[in-house]
């Protein structure tokens, strides 16, 4: 079954980077935990032209792209 939610509010607005939180667990009606199986959030980073962010180290993040 295929469970769509509506896109989430943005949750961090930094000038030019935004990310909005997705919680899948949520679209599943009757579901009581905000993940689904080992995913828990998918975070969506949406970037202005032009925005640079400098190089910084990812500790303790799985990232798929």
């Amino acid at each position: 079954m295929l469970y769509k939610s509506p896109p989430p509010a943005p949750k961090q607005l930094m000038g030019t980077f935004t990310v909005r939180l997705n919680l899948p667990g949520e679209a599943i009606p009757g579901h009581n935990d905000h993940g689904y199986g080992p995913l828990a959030v998918i975070g969506e980073s949406f970037l202005e032209p032009g925005t640079f962010i400098r190089m910084h180290e990812h500790r303790n993040d799985e990232i798929i792209s």
